[in-house]
């Protein structure tokens, strides 16, 4: 059995079993010495975003387009002892969506996942060539949860199923040239039409015919001029990003790396090359390739965030305040976390109450701390009071103290006529003697007296 056979037998055999599959079979025809290119795939669209402007909206931009499926390039040369040195470079690419955040925004992008080789081999026509090992990796989990159930703590992970698998394809490549002759006329054929008798019963006479005969001449080899050589554009976009050689028209095949510092007090979200973020491949914060194409290159910064905003953001997570009224006594409630950021320490715990309207001149508080009087008979001016500045000096205490802690606040109006008013009682953390504040809770009720 000839070798482009037994491929030919092995691969059907395989395909009936479900243990290969065909992904593209494209056949194209060219010349010695020009290159073909065939595509088989779609065109899938996606926005490209230009960055995030000063009050972190994002900037978006035009439609870009990415092709992914069977892509062939093949450039032969035929020789003098009739062999062709045949150059190929396949790809084999699929998408799938990416989602990422930027500026508090969900994004959906698509991801190639692209096996692609290149290589140039001296064969026969007819005679094939195998390229594999291209292997692709999966780690695939799959959860399966019962409603409700699934989310009751301690015993929730038993109604719910974890099915994980593990997949690996590898990519085989089939490649076979053929030389296809021409002859100036045409084929000289000879053929003769056969002579068959009919006998008695069944029997059949069957005369031999000349088999048919073509004579080929033998093409002499074409000598190319040497190519040109091709120049490709690279393009930055974005701070802090540079390039050696220098960004420009760069020769065709050129080793290229691009550098990226981030400005200071940022930090980098995406690096995208010709559409395709690359941030996970940056080794040192640079990348390299051979350029082969027109390439852009962009950078997506954002903001480093602050640790003391991430604490404080947490900290809001965790704290209770609850306000309630009865006549004319307020009643504020506050439970603080059983853990506090150290990061905070500078910050002081505080409790602010502000009126809806001014209370009537004269009117008068008197204001208990976790049953214990601090100020009576305290005249009402304006609409707020902190009413962690009436505590006993020595008892105001960074919130750090708070751990775990609970704190009731009582307070009660005298007023000198009736009051219809909405009250709002804030947890605040202040710091550099309350010219920074920040409201990590908050409860609201209605006064009637």
């Amino acid at each position: 059995m000839e070798r482009q056979d037994l491929v030919e037998v092995t691969l059907n055999a395989l395909t009936k079993e479900n243990k290969a599959h065909l992904v593209g079979n494209p056949r194209i025809l060219t010349l010695s010495g020009e290159k073909a290119v065939i595509n088989v795939g779609d065109r899938v669209p996606y926005r490209n975003i230009q960055g995030v402007d000063e009050a972190g909206n994002v900037i978006p931009g035009g439609v870009e387009f990415l092709d992914v499926g069977v892509k062939l390039e093949v450039t032969p040369l035929l020789t003098e002892d009739q062999m062709i040195l045949v150059e190929v470079k396949p790809e084999v690419s699929s998408s799938s969506e990416r989602e990422y955040y930027l500026a508090g925004q969900l994004y959906t992008d698509p991801q190639v996942k692209t096996r692609s080789a290149e290589t140039t081999a001296r064969l026969k026509s007819g005679e094939t060539l195998v390229i594999g090992g291209l292997i692709r990796s999966e780690d695939i989990e799959n959860i399966t949860r019962i409603p409700i159930l699934s989310e009751i703590p301690l015993i929730g992970e038993l109604f719910v199923l974890r099915n994980k698998t593990h997949q690996e394809t590898e990519l085989v490549i089939f490649i076979t040239p053929h030389l296809i002759e021409t002859v100036e006329g045409g084929l000289e054929v000879f053929e003769a039409p056969p002579q068959i008798e009919e006998g008695e019963g069944r029997e059949w006479e069957t005369v031999e015919v000349p088999s048919l005969v073509a004579e080929f001449p033998t093409p002499a080899p074409a000598e190319l001029p040497a190519p040109a050589p091709v120049a490709y554009t690279l393009t930055l976009n974005g701070e802090g990003l540079s390039s050696t050689p220098e960004a420009g028209e760069i020769v065709a095949n050129t080793p290229v790396t691009v550098t990226v510092t981030p400005p200071e007090g940022k930090q980098l979200v995406s690096f995208m090359v010709n559409g395709e973020d690359k941030a996970d491949e940056l080794v040192e914060n640079k990348y390299t390739f051979t350029i082969t194409a027109d390439t852009t290159v962009a950078a997506i910064y954002e903001d480093i965030p602050d640790p003391e905003e991430i604490a404080i953001e947490e900290l809001k997570s965790k704290i209770a305040l609850d306000v309630t009224v009865a006549g004319n006594i307020i009643m504020a409630t506050v439970e603080y976390p059983d853990s506090i950021d150290s990061i905070l320490k500078d910050w002081m715990a505080d409790v602010k109450l502000t009126l809806g309207n001014e209370l009537p001149q004269g009117t008068t508080v008197k204001i208990k701390y976790n049953g214990v009087v601090v100020a009576t008979g305290e005249e009402v001016i304006g609409t707020q009071i902190y009413l962690s500045r009436l505590l006993p000096e020595g008892k105001r205490q960074p919130i750090t103290e708070y751990k775990d802690k609970v704190d009731i606040w009582e307070i009660t109006v005298y007023p000198n006529k009736a009051v219809d008013t909405i009250v709002t009682i804030e947890s605040v953390m202040s710091k550099d003697n309350f010219t920074r504040e920040k409201v990590i809770a908050w409860g609201r009720a209605n006064l009637s007296i």
